[in-house]
């Protein structure tokens, strides 16, 4: 909530008019690039009681709930578009961004049984990570998002010019059994250096549909980027 809620603050500064009219030009492909940091929110499971294989061997389940905390993390990725669609403000782009989600803390509370032995979490205890394995749950997972946007891109201001935008798509999680919905709302501004180059900055918020990992079935997974871009017009 914290990151849409700064996403709506700078849209309203965004979108202060400017003073001066300003001529649309003919609709212009763009190729961009993309570098800079991403925060997860935590990654809970839902409760979990069942029996299950993983890798040749017998897991049982007995309410495990897992809450996974992840470090900030480096993201990189790219976009390719048109802007000024049907000469207006709009823009349409197709962007990917990836980066690795790395589980710094797991907690949570339940338990389950491997062919090491029966292992429980809660009151401050963590089961060792080769349990953790055994019972099928991932530190590590690539992220891999594909979303297809739509832009506003307001009026120059003095010597920036700043957007607005909303996404959906969808997000490659590794070990998700399946890929998972997302949707995205962007904030940002551009500065032209060239009259065919420009740079950047973008903040973006994004709502991941929970992925599911064996057995284990996620809650909703949140994230936010703030990418330094810059791109070519053509």
């Amino acid at each position: 909530m914290r990151i849409l809620q700064g996403l709506l603050i700078i849209a309203s500064i965004a979108a202060t008019p400017a003073t001066a009219e300003e001529r649309i030009t003919l609709p212009r492909l763009y190729l961009e690039g993309q570098v800079g940091g991403v925060a997860l929110g935590d990654l809970e499971s839902k409760p979990l009681t069942g029996t299950s294989i993983v890798n040749g061997s017998s897991v049982t389940y007995n309410n495990l709930k897992l809450n996974q905390t992840a470090d900030p993390a480096m993201a990189y990725g790219g976009e390719i578009g048109i802007r000024n669609l049907l000469n207006t403000r709009f823009r349409l782009g197709f962007a990917w961004v990836g980066f690795t989600q790395k589980i710094k803390d797991i907690s949570g509370a339940g338990g389950f049984t491997t062919t090491g032995g029966t292992y429980t979490l809660g009151a401050g205890s963590t089961p060792p990570n080769s349990a953790l394995l055994a019972a099928g749950v991932h530190f590590d997972n690539r992220l891999n998002i594909y979303t297809a946007n739509a832009y506003y891109d307001f009026r120059q201001v003095m010597w920036h010019r700043p957007f607005i935008g909303l996404g959906v798509g969808t997000a490659d999680i590794e070990h998700s059994a399946k890929k998972n919905l997302t949707v995205s709302g962007t904030v940002g501004t551009q500065v032209n250096i060239t009259r065919n180059i420009y740079a950047g900055v973008k903040l973006t918020a994004y709502w991941i549909k929970g992925p599911k990992d064996g057995m284990i079935d996620y809650k909703p997974l949140t994230a936010g980027t703030v990418m330094f871009t810059t791109g070519v017009h053509f």
